[in-house]
């Protein structure tokens, strides 16, 4: 799995848990680092926070659909309670959106769905 956001600690947090779980993770600290990432190591999921610099989560998963990575679930999170980041996150090829704090069961019924 790999996990992009460009705050360490949300990064973190999210890997350390999934960790325990057993999943391997891989880190990105923004959008153009994940997509290489993504494109070197063609993860099955994809755990992005959608608003970053440089390249937001939305424009990610737009480029990695584009760039061949359509078998890669994606899972964007997101600190905004606005409906118009999930609809177009989801129109970009988000499979699911989570809010922050993201809720770990939650969270795993999703990858649970969606791997």
């Amino acid at each position: 799995m790999l996990i992009i956001d460009d705050v360490a600690v949300n990064r973190t947090v999210i890997a350390e848990w999934l960790n325990r779980l057993g999943f391997e993770t891989i880190e990105a600290a923004s959008g153009l680092e994940g997509l290489a990432k993504a494109q070197s190591e063609r993860p099955a999921l994809i755990i992005t926070d959608i608003v970053m610099p440089g390249m937001d989560g939305s424009s990610h998963a737009a480029v990695a659909s584009d760039a061949g990575l359509r078998r890669s679930a994606i899972i964007a999170v997101t600190a905004s309670p606005s409906g118009r980041d999930e609809k177009k996150s989801r129109a970009a090829g988000v499979n699911a959106v989570s809010p922050k704090p993201v809720e770990f069961d939650r969270l795993l019924a999703w990858i649970a769905g969606v791997a």
